[in-house]
């Protein structure tokens, strides 16, 4: 297939509509039947960070078959969706995009297109492949209707929360921003990806999601390569001293900046209360744009009934109760089981409500 040719006289508009026009009319599944995007496709598409890997477009079973063989036996790639049918445990997969470091390629899967997903068996579920998410749970939910397990999956979300509490949040966005120094767009995220044709923009988007994830990984593996240091045959006073080591060189990078950064966290956590007292007795509205969000939800309190545990799941049930039921344990024992985590509703008691207010700032 050829491009519309691309030309300055043309206005950003006009080339935007000229190649969706180009691209719609290729297949019925919204794809180019050409498997690499041209360059002009992604500048055009990126407002703020372009990727810089090229993109394969995955629409037929050989196509999704070729794909899985060369990221066959890979160290490290990674992942990323996109759903339709937003209520939690009802998701439909959109797209799926995997992420190859060494050949700097996204594959970009149509499941409407394909169908089953099951070439990609050994990709995901081999232990010697690092399958690298932004909240992997959920990728992992998605694969688990698929009846596909990701058996070596690496969380950046947890890596970043583990490694930089310091950040008010830690989405993709606030993660590129924050540690890899990227603006990126989020635009798209709540497209209509159940709906064909895609447009330009929305691959652009799936794709870079894919890329970034990998070079956050990266960056934060440096992170904690950093904070590692062997400690095996140490004493306590030896580790002490360590210790007394590792709080003066930190003390020592923050003295000069120590009183401002104090004088800041009082403010914000100043500004943090009054938000909450506006929302809470003030009667405020909630805010949501771009300089974050502040509002109030009501929380329902449960906890888990041993009895009904019991009846319902007795398959993990002794393995859950000890003195008493912890929710996240109970969870972690659904994931081990394959049990879908929404069932969990079926042995909580209500315990009541509470009001819990959410002070998100996005600088």
């Amino acid at each position: 297939m050829d491009f519309l040719p691309i030309t300055k006289e043309v206005s950003e508009e006009g080339k935007m509509a000229e190649l969706n026009q180009s691209i719609h009319e290729a297949n019925p599944c919204g794809f180019p039947p050409d498997m690499n995007l041209p360059s002009e496709f992604r500048k055009l598409d990126t407002a703020l960070y372009s990727p810089s890997w090229s993109i394969e477009l995955v629409t037929t079973e050989e196509d999704l078959k070729r794909a899985a063989n060369s990221l066959r036996g890979r160290e490290v790639i990674s992942l990323d969706t996109e759903t339709y049918d937003y209520r939690i445990g009802k998701e439909k997969l959109g797209l799926v995009q995997i992420g190859d470091p060494d050949s700097q390629t996204v594959f970009i899967i149509d499941p409407l297109a394909v169908g089953s997903l099951e070439p990609l068996r050994d990709v995901l579920e081999s232990v010697n492949t690092k399958v690298v998410a932004h909240n992997i749970a959920f990728e992992e939910r998605q694969f688990r209707r698929e009846g596909i397990r990701i058996e070596n999956g690496v969380d950046t979300l947890e890596m970043a929360r583990r490694l930089r509490p310091d950040m008010p949040r830690h989405t993709l966005k606030a993660c590129c921003k924050h540690i890899l120094g990227i603006e990126i767009s989020k635009e798209e995220q709540e497209s209509e990806w159940g709906e064909r044709p895609l447009r330009e923009r929305q691959l652009v988007y799936a794709a870079l999601d894919a890329e970034l994830c990998y070079i956050l990984y990266e960056k934060l593996r440096e992170i904690e390569e950093e904070s590692l240091v062997d400690l095996s045959g140490m004493n306590v006073e030896d580790l002490m001293a360590l210790l007394n080591e590792t709080v003066k060189e930190r003390l020592q990078l923050t003295r000069d900046i120590a009183d401002r950064v104090a004088a800041l966290q009082e403010r914000e956590r100043r500004v943090v209360e009054e938000i909450k007292k506006a929302l809470l007795e003030g009667g405020a509205e909630e805010y949501r744009g771009e300089l974050g969000y502040a509002g109030v939800k009501e929380v329902q309190k449960t906890a888990v009934d041993a009895d009904l545990l019991r009846r319902e799941f007795p398959e993990i049930a002794e393995e859950a109760i000890e003195e008493k039921v912890e929710k996240k344990r109970l969870l972690a024992l659904f994931k081990k089981y394959g049990i879908p985590p929404t069932l969990i509703k079926k042995v909580l008691r209500d315990k009541g409500s509470y009001k819990r207010v959410t002070v998100l700032p996005d600088p």
